[in-house]
């Protein structure tokens, strides 16, 4: 079984990107660590 993990090219993204999570989400860590670690990303919103 393969283990696969999106952040761990989150580096190569270099076009803009879209993250939607909501702030109460047990996930949201995964989409902060996601868009730390996007090259093009410049600010998050949160509802």
């Amino acid at each position: 079984m393969m283990a696969w993990d999106a952040n761990d090219h989150a580096d190569l993204i270099d076009q803009p990107l879209l993250i939607i999570a909501g702030g109460k989400a047990d996930s949201c860590y995964a989409a902060e660590e996601s868009f730390q670690k996007a090259v093009n990303c410049k600010k998050m919103i949160y509802p």
